[in-house]
Formats: C-alpha cells, structure tokens, sequence
C-alpha cells in the first residue's frame, strides 16, 4: 500500500524471540479508513468494542490515524492522535452524542516518544 511501510519495531530484542518486533511506518498524507460493513458484514457496528495501538507520532503532529464509516458516509469510529486526542464513536443509532465521547486532556500522544 502506498504510503505503508514496514519496518523495525519499537522493541527489537525481546527474550525468548529470535525475530525483531515490527511496525507499520504510515505517512502523515495517509489515513487507514474502512467502510463499516467490511468490518462487521452481518451486524450494525457494535455497542461494545475495543481499539489497541501502539503509536509513536512525531512531536507535535496531530492527525486521524483511523476511521470507520457507515454506508452514508457517516463517520462511526475515528482515532485522531496528537497533543490531544481524540475518540470518535458513535453506534447504529447515532449514540453517544459528541458531548459524551470520552476526552483524553492529560495525555500527549505527539510527544515524540
């Protein structure tokens, strides 16, 4: 995929492995996204799910990382990383409203590390 390359992890000795952890360098003009019924083809997107990555931005960047999209172009999931974060979520029946999407004021995903 244009854009996607693959290469050294984070941790690059790990004991009891003998090949080094990989990642996925993803270029700041790429954004992963996915239509919803390709990720769940025969359910609406679900009330309960979880999301886990491992992200090392550049300092100071702020950028969606992932989304996910309905079948009118409505955006479901997204995950924006950076100096403040940001979950989207919203269900198949359009909850919870963005006054309850979970908010992140602590935590600097952009710090270079």
């Amino acid at each position: 995929m244009e854009g996607v390359s693959m290469e050294a992890g984070i941790c690059t000795s790990r004991k009891d492995a003998e090949e080094t952890d990989m990642a996925y360098r993803i270029d700041k003009k790429i954004q992963l996204s996915a239509p919803t019924k390709q990720l769940f083809p025969d359910s609406p997107f679900p009330e309960d799910f979880s999301l886990m990555t491992t992200v090392r931005a550049k300092k100071g960047a702020q950028f969606f990382l992932l989304s996910v999209y309905d079948a009118q172009g409505v955006q479901q999931l997204g995950l924006e990383v950076g100096r403040s974060p940001v979950l989207l979520y919203e269900d198949h029946q359009g909850h919870p409203s963005p006054d309850l999407y979970p908010t992140f004021k602590k935590i600097n995903l952009a710090d270079g590390k």
